[in-house]
């Protein structure tokens, strides 16, 4: 049968070892609330990231915006150019034509 003693460190022993487990789990709940934290600023800077983008997204619709105007302006001056340019054309024409009329006499 067991003595008294070897009851004792048993109980001792059980009872180190319960110990021990409640200061593991207070280190787990030590290193959880600091990974708890840690999160929690991850999630403000995603949020501050997120405005910011929000922010370059409405600047970048607004140059889209301008950019599609000056699309359409140089559109307009390219019907312009391409008609001075026919309209050069014909004055060459002409010019060529005047100067054989005026090279025969």
């Amino acid at each position: 049968m067991n003595s008294p003693a070897k009851g004792d460190r048993a109980v001792r022993r059980l009872r180190n070892d319960v110990d021990d487990i409640y200061d593991i789990l207070g280190d787990i709940q030590g290193t959880l609330q600091r990974h708890d934290g840690r999160f929690d600023q991850q999630s403000a800077t995603l949020d501050q990231h997120t405005v910011t983008l929000g922010e370059h997204t409405a600047i970048l619709d607004e140059h889209t915006v301008t950019l599609g105007g000056h699309t359409v302006k140089l559109d307009e001056h390219t019907v312009i150019l391409d008609q001075h340019t026919v309209t050069l054309d014909e004055h060459g024409t002409k010019l060529d034509h005047i100067i054989e009329l005026l090279e025969t006499r």
